[in-house]
């Protein structure tokens, strides 16, 4: 059974975590960050995941150029219960993907009482109706604006989201998120 957070506090942390690769929208997540920096300021950005070395890199020299290399801290892939620290740490959650089938880091994250931002490349429209969450259209200015409404919010609204985040899970999501990881290991396990 997975832990809900006991506190949401901020952390100052901002958390990307799934692969590392170019459909993700990373870019999105940190050119928004760079452009609000000031807002920003104490800020981590967690990004975790494995992925191409090379286009890792390139992430890695993006935000040296964005400026926001101390603000970014690239920490490979993160699994076991250190993976829920991580969700239960963040106090916003980011997939700025392109597409996404299910988007079970977005469940996860959920479960974990961790808002998230999201696009309209997954199907998690409830991130808007049940209130736990932004679901946004893909690109820069859409990432800026949902961080800007998440700043905005207090500890107690963060907490609402939390917890209406975690309901959703329990009540919609439980069989099939756990259906799907099923699934997912296996079809990897099948290619490896």
């Amino acid at each position: 059974n997975i832990k809900i957070k006991d506190s949401w506090k901020r952390n100052k942390n901002i958390l990307f975590l799934s692969r590392i690769h170019v459909k993700k929208g990373i870019e999105f997540l940190l050119e928004a960050v760079s452009s609000l920096k000031s807002q920003l300021e104490g800020y981590t950005i967690t990004i975790a995941g494995e992925g191409e070395q090379p286009y890792i890199s390139s992430l890695k020299s993006k935000t040296s150029e964005l400026g926001i290399d101390k603000m970014v801290n690239f920490c490979g892939g993160i699994y076991g219960e250190k993976k829920w620290e991580l969700y239960r740490k963040a106090d916003v959650f980011v997939l700025p993907t392109y597409s996404e089938n299910f988007g079970i880091v977005v469940a996860e994250s959920l479960a974990s009482g961790t808002p998230v931002i999201t696009t309209k490349g997954t199907p998690w429209e409830e991130l808007n109706t049940q209130r736990c969450g932004w679901w946004i259209e893909v690109g820069l200015k859409t990432t800026k604006e949902a961080l800007i409404n998440f700043l905005a919010l207090s500890e107690d609204q963060l907490k609402e989201m939390g917890h209406n985040g975690r309901k959703l899970i329990e009540t919609k999501y439980s069989d099939k998120a756990v259906a799907l990881e099923i699934m997912d290991l296996y079809t990897n396990l099948k290619w490896k």
